[in-house]
C-alpha cells in the first residue's frame, strides 16, 4: 500500500500594511490569496494623509483582502496569516478596539467574514514569514525608509515576560504616537531573565545595530549613561523597539524629576 500525503486544501490570505513615515506618511496595503492552490496577490497605496498610521494601514489592508478573496469566490475554510499581533488579537475579540477609526474598520471586516461560509482562522507569525505581503504594502517607499524611520526591536516578545506587560509592549509598539501615560504605565512586572543582566550580556543578546541605536541615543549622558543603556536594552530585549525604549527613559526620567520636586523641601 502507497501512502499519499493528504492534500491541503484550506484557502489562504496573508495581509500587510505600512504607513511612512507613521503616523501621517504614504500608506500601503498588501496582500496574497491562495484559493485551491492558485495564488493572487494585491496592493493598493494612499497618499500622505494626517489620519494614516501603521494600525489603520494593517486594518485596511485586511479588509480589502478579504473583499477580494469573496470576489474571486471564495468560500473557505480560509487561514488569515499577518505579522500584526494588535490587529489578529483584536480581530480575534482578545483585545478590544479603542480607536474610533479601527473600531469603524472592524466593523467593516465582521461583515465582510460573514459572506464566507466555511471557517475562517487568524493566525500571527513572525515578519520574515509575511515578506512578500510586507513587500507589496511597502511599495517604492520602501527605499526611501531611513535608519531612524525604521522600528529597531525584537522580532516577538520572549517567554518570561509578565503577560500585562507583554500586552502593552505590543501596545506601544503599534501605536502611531504613544503617548507620555502610556509610557508612565509600563511595567516590568516582576523580575525576568533579564532584569539581572549587565551591559556586556544585553549589547551581545541586542546585537550591534540595536546597541549603536540605545549608544547614540544617550551620548550626552555619560554620568549615567551605562545604567541608562542597560535599562533600554532590557526593554528592547522585553520587545520594545529601540526607539520606543528610549522613550520609556526619558518619561521615567521625567516622572523622577517630577517626584524630587513634590519633595517637602528640609527645615533648617
Amino acid at each position: 500500500m502507497t501512502n499519499v500525503a493528504a492534500i491541503d486544501t484550506t484557502d489562504s490570505l496573508r495581509f500587510d500594511g505600512s504607513c511612512n513615515p507613521n503616523p501621517g506618511g504614504r500608506m500601503g496595503c498588501g496582500w496574497i490569496i491562495t484559493i485551491q492552490g492558485e495564488q493572487q496577490t494585491g496592493e493598493c497605496e494612499q497618499p500622505p494623509a494626517q489620519e494614516n498610521t501603521n494600525n489603520t494601514a494593517e486594518f485596511t489592508a485586511l479588509l480589502l483582502g478579504l473583499q477580494e478573496y469573496i470576489r474571486l469566490g471564495g468560500k473557505g475554510p480560509l487561514n488569515v496569516f499577518g505579522d500584526s499581533q494588535l490587529t489578529i488579537n483584536i480581530v480575534t475579540g482578545t483585545w478590544a478596539a479603542k480607536a474610533v477609526n479601527i473600531r469603524q474598520l472592524l466593523s467593516q471586516i465582521k461583515a465582510e467574514l460573514a459572506h464566507i461560509p466555511g471557517k475562517v482562522t487568524f493566525s500571527w507569525q513572525y515578519r520574515e514569514f509575511n515578506a512578500q505581503a510586507d513587500k507589496l504594502a511597502a511599495g517604492k517607499s520602501a527605499a526611501s525608509q531611513t535608519l531612524k524611520e525604521k522600528p529597531i526591536m525584537a522580532m516577538n516578545i520572549p517567554d518570561g515576560i509578565n503577560p500585562l506587560t507583554a500586552q502593552a509592549i505590543l501596545v506601544i509598539n503599534e501605536t502611531a504616537d504613544p503617548g507620555f501615560r502610556m509610557f508612565a504605565r509600563l511595567r516590568v512586572g516582576g523580575a525576568d531573565g533579564y532584569s539581572g543582566l549587565k551591559l556586556a550580556q544585553l549589547e551581545t543578546i541586542a546585537g550591534p545595530e540595536c546597541s549603536a541605536y540605545i549608544a547614540e541615543a544617550l551620548k550626552l549622558e555619560e554620568g549615567s549613561a551605562v545604567k541608562l543603556k542597560e535599562t533600554a536594552l532590557r526593554w528592547t530585549l522585553r520587545g520594545l523597539s529601540a526607539q520606543n525604549a528610549i522613550k520609556k527613559i526619558r518619561v521615567d526620567q521625567e516622572l523622577a524629576r517630577m517626584s524630587q520636586k513634590d519633595k517637602p523641601k528640609p527645615t533648617e
